[in-house]
């Protein structure tokens, strides 16, 4: 995105000895056989100033893009020598730069020697990244020594530790390994490092050996989808009964074994562990928890009748506990499904009289409504979407939607019409505003729509220009609106920043004027931005529209989008009140929606004939398009898989074995999250909503969601999705899509 202006940054306004200005600007247009003709040039009038500069190390880089490896290695050796401001990044590209020539154990040292010496913060991750990588294909790990753990805190310890446990795998003997490992996990058997050093023992994972180590050992299993596994190390255990000194142990292994039949899809399986826990139970609690559990085993197999006896036996077993309120939800969505109306209620009333169950009181309270009005019956939902607002369950968005369908309903037009522009107002790219434009133009409110439209249309205020926009039919007529909206903002003090933001020519970045000479400032203006992402904002502050939003396109496009979205989205915060989103600079929404790896997701989205514009919004909400994104439930990469389904689509595909470290690679996680993207679609006939619920919170959640709809409009079943976090995310999944598309579509 950057690269579009920068060619524009000429030296005519650049300081007269400084010479970044026109080199970056020819760097981030991808000139790079000029910029670096320039940097040697520059080198060459005056080494001193561009030592100072940091020009060497951007001749570095540019000799890198240039496919010149060995001698971009010589420019960094340079910088070692001579500087020891940005020595420490001159000496970790060196490195990088030695694993891509397939010398490893060079590499290894390199990083190892930046490591023991302490170096910037920004640092330290990648670094540890390449050391890991490079120990493991041949470096040596005696470098580990000068590295000491405690240096390091949370999860980057956790890394150092792990090195030191491969580094014994390594070792002929591996005396130890079990219980080096079993003492690794037990301080955290959740994180991707976990499972890393438990794959470190192969199949050498004693099943006989004592049992707190093998129930160890099946629990990170388990909690990291490998269910196959888990089960062969807890079954042995499980089958012996829940005795003995351990039997808090014993029961989570016996809970573990029934949830990993239940995601393997093996219901009937998982309900009869789920009945012998609740036989073996020693309180109310977890006779509850087993019940409620058994209940979704069963409602997922479709033994809806049972399901629902477990259900309201998980209630009565303690009506105050942790399972009342999901178990009283779960009768009443049965109930009413089973056409007793009034039975559902009278759960919602019972849920409505603990202020405990507000959230899920709000849930049903939709569920029934959005049940009602798609029946077309509107006895009494008002009553029930009041109640869906006394918690943030459900955003003002959809509680605006539904009160549109109602008023709709009682042939209310106005009204109606009042709430349907509502949904836009704050999220305009939301699914439900979607729907409702879809509504204000069929026959039962068209009429209404137009007139609404013209008396706003000839009102000439911006916000009614804005309503009239989003009840435009026409697409040219919306357009025309919006110009004339945007002409009224960019003449206000308040407003016109944001609509008539541009990302700066470099010439015009800001630093030039007050230059620093801090090593991460340093390379934030050679447009080294993702070498020092936490040095962007210093060096491009928020306090200015324009400013903000270069230093955040400076990032979005690259490695760190990541870093780039948060700066963009901080500095999206701060507009006025009221600002139209889609009425901003292109440039905004662009940011705010990059499009890094597109090459990448486009082609493997055609290949497997999936929407693209989902698939980019499916990443962007994964990983913020972040590469070494991972997640606590063990998901990892760009699309972030969990390994078992990698595995699995990587057999279907004919690709070798994939382990964790491949996740992380962009071509093949992107290549496997299009396959999956490709399964979901076939399996709901491409509707996105469906789709986005699936990869989020499983294929048969999702299937069980979408038999409680009464019709196929993706709205109701935004509306029955279970959990709240699904429901959010598919929301943001689809108003990330609607954002790309407009930008697809605008000139």
């Amino acid at each position: 995105m950057i690269a579009a202006v920068a060619l524009a940054a000429v030296v005519a306004a650049a300081p007269a000895r400084d010479p970044r200005p026109e080199i970056v600007a020819l760097s981030l247009a991808g000139e790079t056989e000029r910029a670096l003709a320039l940097v040697d040039r520059a080198l060459s009038d005056g080494a001193e100033l561009s030592r100072e500069l940091g020009l060497e190390m951007l001749r570095g880089d540019l000799l890198e893009r240039a496919d010149r490896p060995r001698d971009a290695v010589e420019t960094y050796a340079r910088l070692l020598a001579g500087d020891a401001g940005l020595a420490p990044w001159a000496r970790y590209r060196m490195a990088l730069v030695q694993e891509r020539l397939g010398h490893p154990e060079v590499a290894a040292g390199l990083v190892a020697t930046l490591l023991s010496r302490g170096s910037s913060e920004t640092l330290v991750g990648p670094a540890l990244d390449l050391l890991d990588r490079t120990l493991a294909a041949g470096g040596d790990c005696r470098l580990l020594r000068g590295i000491p753990r405690e240096r390091f805190t949370g999860s980057r310890r956790r890394q150092r530790e792990l090195m030191d446990l491969r580094c014994l795998a390594r070792s002929p003997s591996r005396t130890g390994l079990v219980d080096a490992v079993r003492d690794y996990l037990a301080m955290d058997r959740g994180d991707a490092f976990a499972w890393e050093a438990l794959m470190l023992l192969g199949g050498a994972a004693p099943i006989d050996g004592p049992r707190p180590t093998v129930l160890l050992f099946g629990l990170t299993a388990y909690q990291h989808r490998e269910f196959e596994r888990a089960l062969a190390l807890l079954d042995p255990w499980v089958e012996r009964g829940l005795e003995g000194p351990f039997d808090s142990l014993g029961r989570d292994a016996a809970y573990a074994a029934a949830r990993s039949d239940f995601w393997r899809g093996d219901y009937a399986a998982a309900a009869k562990r789920f009945e012998r826990i609740v036989d073996d139970a020693r309180s109310a609690a977890e006779r509850a928890d087993a019940y409620h559990q058994l209940g979704r085993t069963q409602e997922l197999a479709g033994d809806l009748d049972t399901a629902f006896s477990s259900f309201d036996r998980a209630y009565h077993e303690l009506a105050s506990g942790e399972w009342a309120a999901p178990s009283l939800l779960s009768a009443l969505r049965l109930e009413y499904l089973r056409g007793d109306v009034l039975a559902a209620r009278r759960r919602l009333t019972v849920l409505a009289s603990n202020s405990q169950f507000a959230p899920l009181t709000a849930r049903g309270a939709m569920f029934l409504a959005a049940s009602e009005l798609t029946r077309g019956r509107s006895a009494g939902v008002a009553a029930l979407l009041a109640l869906a607002v006394r918690t943030r369950e459900h955003s003002p968005v959809e509680v605006a939607y539904w009160r549109g369908r109602l008023y709709e309903l009682q042939r209310e037009p106005e009204r109606a019409l009042d709430e349907y522009l509502r949904t836009a107002r704050e999220r305009p790219f939301h699914p439900l505003a979607e729907a409702a434009r879809r509504r204000l133009a069929a026959p039962p409110l068209a009429a209404a729509t137009r007139a609404r439209a013209r008396a706003l249309r000839e009102s000439g205020v911006t916000d009614a220009l804005w309503s009239a926009s989003f009840l435009a039919a026409e697409p040219d007529e919306r357009r025309a609106l919006t110009r004339r909206g945007v002409e009224k903002l960019a003449a206000q003090t308040a407003t016109a920043s944001w609509v008539a933001a541009r990302i700066l020519p470099v010439r015009e970045w800001p630093l030039w004027r007050s230059p620093s000479s801090r090593p991460e400032d340093l390379l934030v203006a050679l447009g080294l931005a993702a070498l020092a992402p936490e040095a962007v904002t210093r060096s491009f502050p928020l306090q200015q529209a324009d400013v903000g939003l270069t230093g955040a396109a400076l990032l979005v496009s690259g490695p760190r989008a990541r870093a780039g979205l948060a700066i963009a989205e901080s500095l999206f915060a701060r507009r006025p009140h009221g600002l139209p989103l889609e009425w901003v600079a292109r440039d905004f929404l662009a940011t705010l929606y990059p499009r890094p790896w597109d090459d990448l997701i486009v082609s493997q989205a055609a290949a497997q004939r999936v929407d693209p514009l989902l698939f980019t919004a499916i990443v962007r909400e994964e990983s913020r398009f972040d590469p070494d994104a991972s997640s606590p439930a063990a998901a990892q990469g760009l699309t972030q898989l969990v390994l078992p389904t990698a595995r699995r689509l990587a057999r279907s595909a004919g690709l070798p074995e994939v382990g964790l470290a491949e996740l992380r690679l962009p071509a093949l996680s992107v290549t496997l999250g299009a396959a999956y993207l490709a399964e979901l679609g076939q399996r709901f006939q491409g509707e996105p909503t469906a789709i986005a619920a699936a990869y989020n919170a499983g294929e048969d959640q999702t299937a069980l969601w979408m038999r409680t709809c009464l019709s196929s409009d993706p709205e109701e079943l935004l509306a029955k999705i279970g959990f709240g976090e699904t429901r959010s995310y598919v929301t943001r999944v689809l108003e990330a899509r609607n954002a790309y598309r407009l930008l697809a579509a605008a000139p």
